[in-house]
């Protein structure tokens, strides 16, 4: 990892908080359909569409991208279905979506990134539409070199090509750079592929699963992770 010279993060659980937008987003979609499935099973099962789902836009490429809240309304219909529930998707997510507008960083984000900005550009590379994270970024004041969404670069991680997008963007090569993201089977590979460096930042503590890939470091959180690019390079 020597030489390092760009960092670049995920957004959604690494810099901003949304650990229960969507227990909150479960909650009120089952209270609107009146429904009394466990919002437990049913967040299961919409996680595992949303996986799937992802997993087919990847394979498809550029050629038959959609959009996040696209795939989130076919996984959201495919849950209702499975369950037996007459709900509408589509306001359903846009419920999620605004939610999630609502969130704010982690308390580690600002600090970390401003010291990681002292030495190193810094970007943002997202598994995401532009709305809203680019007015969530712009609300809470960071900023960063390159925000690249899967919107923007037509792509979707662990496809390689959003990576290859944001590097061009700022100017840097993948020997020089960094991936940091806190969900290994999406975050790791596409980056790894190029040739970046790769962080997994495991805020929960939970072992890596035998089928997921391993990162060149794990850190708990933002705070540690400038020191420990310092004495990786």
């Amino acid at each position: 990892m020597s030489g390092l010279s760009a960092v670049i993060l995920d957004c959604y659980n690494t810099l901003i908080d949304l650990d229960r937008v969507h227990e909150a987003t479960v909650a009120k979609i089952l209270e609107r359909a009146g429904s009394p499935v466990d919002p437990a099973l049913f967040h299961s099962y919409w996680d595992v569409r949303e996986r799937r789902n992802l997993e087919e836009a990847v394979s498809r490429g550029r050629a038959g991208f959609v959009l996040q809240a696209a795939l989130n309304v076919k996984s959201l219909r495919e849950t209702f279905e499975h369950f037996g529930i007459d709900g509408d998707a589509e306001s359903g997510v846009e419920l999620w979506v605004e939610l999630t507008r609502r969130c704010a960083p982690f308390p580690d984000a600002r600090p970390a990134l401003a010291e990681l900005g002292e030495a190193r550009a810094l970007a943002v590379v997202s598994n995401a539409d532009n709305y809203p994270l680019l007015d969530i970024l712009r609300r809470e004041g960071l900023e960063f070199e390159q925000v690249v969404t899967s919107e923007t670069a037509r792509a979707y991680k662990p496809d390689s090509r959003i990576f290859r997008f944001a590097l061009k963007a700022l100017g840097r090569s993948a020997a020089d750079s960094v991936y940091v993201g806190d969900t290994p089977r999406v975050d790791v590979p596409g980056a790894a592929r190029l040739g970046m460096s790769t962080v997994w930042l495991n805020r929960k503590g939970r072992p890596l699963s035998p089928d997921e890939p391993a990162a060149d470091i794990t850190v708990a959180g933002l705070a540690g992770l400038a020191a420990e690019l310092e004495r990786l390079g």
